[in-house]
């Protein structure tokens, strides 16, 4: 991957040369149409990604079986976070909403080198606390939304 198209990323912006170089070298450029697959929750997932153009919408199994609709993410975002962060089993099923271009880094690789390079980690994890925390704040609206009293009708 090119120094130029990791510059799109928040990330890149604030490392040294060196690092954006580094991190560069373990980046691939992969686009998806709409309705691909990406994964799917539960299983392991050895890539992480950050979306550079297009929209993906997180789902999460329902009580009764079906898929809900959590989050949808877009340029800028992290996706499969998970896969860095323990067994690489992922929480959500992610599926593109619109056809979409991902960065995608080898978990390990990424792993080995925010171990090696404290100054890419250290950004790295920033990120995936941010990521966590747009995800948990997103949790919370949808649970404030779900526990609204119904609205009066106009009527009564």
């Amino acid at each position: 991957m090119s120094l130029d198209e990791l510059e799109t990323l928040s990330l890149a912006s604030e490392l040294s040369p060196t690092s954006r170089t580094r991190l560069a070298n373990l980046a691939t450029i992969v686009a998806w149409p709409p309705q691909s697959l990406l994964f799917r929750e539960g299983e392991c997932h050895r890539y992480i990604y950050w979306i550079q153009q297009g929209r993906v919408r997180l789902e999460m199994s329902g009580t009764g079986g079906g898929a809900m609709a959590m989050l949808t993410v877009g340029p800028g975002d992290l996706l499969g976070w998970s896969a860095l962060l323990g067994d690489q089993r992922m929480t959500a099923t992610a599926i593109t909403a619109t056809a979409t271009t991902l960065i995608a880094l080898d978990a390990d690789a990424l792993q080995q080198l925010c171990d090696e390079n404290h100054e890419i980690g250290y950004k790295v994890m920033q990120m995936i606390a941010k990521s966590i925390s747009k995800r948990l704040l997103a949790t919370r609206l949808q649970l404030l939304d779900l526990f609204q009293p119904p609205m009066a009708s106009v009527d009564e």
